[in-house]
């Protein structure tokens, strides 16, 4: 980090001190037993975890990536932490607030996340015109309506377990320049024999933590069940996402879990794999469990480049390894296109 960028965060890092000061130094007046002697104090909590606390980081947050929205999060934090922290008979300010400030504040909420509704189906049925992807396509929806940021990037990925866990059904058809990889792979069994291990411990387990605690065990019930409607959408994207060679460049795909789009004149080398012990540690595999699954293409770029991963993560390559069923025609049509 420049000296120059690190002067520019110096006024935000102060603002969201003070933001979390103000939460702290209010918990820590509750707990003295000041109230009686000072009742005045009642008044000063109430509006600074309702007014100051989300102006301070507001004045944090204006120039980053962070929804201004966020904003009145921290404002109905602030409100409903006055709740628990004040006397009832110390109330009086806060009632105030919730009955005249609170409908206009959630008025705005809901108006704002109408708007922000409309905008995204609006730029979703734009985007899907133009690319039948519906992965690609929520990833711009949720880029254009709340940035481009790490928040952005995970809001698609739930987003697209959604769609194809219960929503995409419809095989695309196949095109010449379209490579399946779900028919040969065997990934369809695996994911299987994992989801039924998964569904067997599950029961086991629930049962053991709810001895000791009933709220842990259904926490850790819906995470499971989470992991299983995780594999059954990864299997469906497997082959409603094929991989693509395009005019100018080749989408490696694996489901929701490896997005790669790697312009095909930064192609240095591609050549047929088909053992994975034979492959380099640096080497990205396309695969939802590195060496579980097969690969048989080895693509090797000049440059490095960069691979989507679940819930926005990103993985740098110099080298892909990934699967399809048809690995001579593949290799025949990059090879095609690099002549």
């Amino acid at each position: 980090m420049t000296i120059q960028a690190l002067r520019a965060t110096i006024p935000s890092l102060f603002f969201l001190v003070v933001t979390l000061s103000i939460f702290a130094l209010t918990i820590l007046l509750s707990t003295l037993s000041l109230f009686p002697v000072y009742p005045e104090l009642a008044v000063g909590i109430t509006y600074d975890l309702a007014f100051t606390a989300p102006l301070f980081y507001y004045l944090a947050i204006r120039k980053s990536v962070i929804p201004k929205a966020t904003v009145a999060g921290v404002a109905v934090l602030g409100i409903v932490s006055a709740m628990f922290l004040l006397p009832a008979n110390q109330q009086t300010h806060l009632g105030f607030i919730t009955f005249w400030v609170f409908p206009f504040l959630e008025i705005g909420l809901l108006g704002l996340a109408g708007y922000k509704a409309w905008k995204a189906l609006r730029t979703y049925k734009r985007v899907r015109k133009e690319n039948a992807d519906v992965y690609a396509t929520l990833g711009v929806v949720f880029e254009e309506s709340i940035g481009s940021t790490f928040f952005s990037r995970i809001a698609a990925f739930e987003a697209s377990v959604f769609y194809y866990a219960f929503l995409g059904w419809r095989t695309p058809t196949q095109d010449t320049n379209t490579f399946s990889y779900h028919k040969k792979r065997g990934a369809g069994a695996l994911y299987g024999v994992f989801a039924f291990l998964i569904f067997a411990e599950t029961i086991v387990f629930h049962m053991l933590i709810a001895r000791w605690s009933v709220i842990a065990a259904w926490i850790f019930t819906i995470s499971s069940l989470y992991v299983l409607l995780l594999l059954f959408a990864q299997f469906k994207a497997s082959y409603l996402r094929p991989t693509v060679v395009c005019e100018d460049e080749l989408l490696v795909r694996c489901g929701l879990f490896c997005d790669a789009e790697i312009p095909l004149s930064e192609i240095v080398e591609i050549e047929a794999v088909g053992n994975l012990s034979s492959l380099a540690p640096e080497v990205l595999q396309a695969a939802v469990i590195k060496g579980f699954e097969p690969v048989n293409i080895l693509v090797t770029t000049a440059n490095e480049l960069t691979a989507a991963r679940p819930y926005g993560l990103k993985k740098p390559f110099r080298k892909i390894a990934f699967f399809v069923d048809e690995k001579e025609r593949l290799i025949q049509d990059l090879l095609k296109n690099d002549s």
